[in-house]
């Protein structure tokens, strides 16, 4: 373990080095992960509500982009209740047009922006499940 004593701060730096923030209309996030074709996983985060938490969100990329690639989502079909009971597991929110969101205070803002990115990954990799039929 000599060899990865700068594990951390090594992983650290790369995360820095490749994550970006960025103020549209929400704030955009760029992290260093790729669902299946490639694409950086994307949150959003709009600024504070009322109740002074904000609102984390894919913006239905993933759920839709699956969809757009021929897996079938249907409402009523056993993938829809497995994306379901992933992301009630991963205490995230599924909206009925395939929005994933996740409410968090400032202090829990980049615990929460990394579960909502590991749910989406786990989600995207479904993908998998439907190239292999």
């Amino acid at each position: 373990m000599e060899n990865l004593k700068d594990f951390a701060k090594n992983y650290l730096n790369f995360l820095k080095s490749n994550l970006s923030v960025k103020k549209e209309t929400a704030h955009e996030i760029v992290l260093p992960f790729e669902d299946h074709i490639g694409d950086s996983i994307v949150c959003y985060v709009d600024d504070k509500k009322e109740n002074g938490m904000f609102l984390v969100s894919d913006d239905g990329y993933i759920i839709n982009n699956l969809i757009d690639a021929g897996m079938n989502i249907s409402k009523k079909s056993s993938r829809r209740k497995t994306i379901e009971q992933i992301c009630m597991l991963s205490g995230v929110s599924l909206s009925d047009d395939n929005e994933m969101t996740i409410l968090s205070s400032e202090e829990d803002l980049p615990s929460k922006v990394h579960r909502l990115a590991m749910t989406m990954l786990q989600i995207d990799s479904m993908y998998l499940m439907n190239i292999v039929q």
